[in-house]
């Protein structure tokens, strides 16, 4: 899995991507093959100049099976923070209504 961001993003924060991915280091078994890279711009980062191109070449060495240069690994991301619950971990006690 590829995830490109943009650091000036609003709609899905900068840091909480880094977040909620870190999450499945928590996950027994579970080893993906995931890569995380940054760019300037913001939520549409291929509409940056700068970034576009950039994000054009991790894109051709994805498809191509090659690694990301520079892009971040899931065991090289920071720990989860512990606010969070480990993935798969409900996030309420409730119990749905049926009907």
């Amino acid at each position: 899995m590829l995830s490109e961001n943009g650091f000036h993003d609003l709609a899905t924060p900068f840091f909480n991507t880094e977040k909620q991915l870190a999450r499945l280091q928590t996950v027994p078994g579970l080893n993906p093959n995931l890569q995380v890279n940054f760019f300037q711009g913001g939520h549409m980062i291929y509409l940056d100049d700068v970034a576009r191109p950039q994000m054009k070449a991790d894109l051709v060495d994805y498809y191509a099976g090659q690694p990301v240069p520079f892009a971040l690994s899931l065991w090289t991301l920071p720990p989860p923070w512990r606010d969070e619950s480990p993935a798969g971990t409900p996030t309420s006690t409730q119990v749905a209504a049926t009907q």
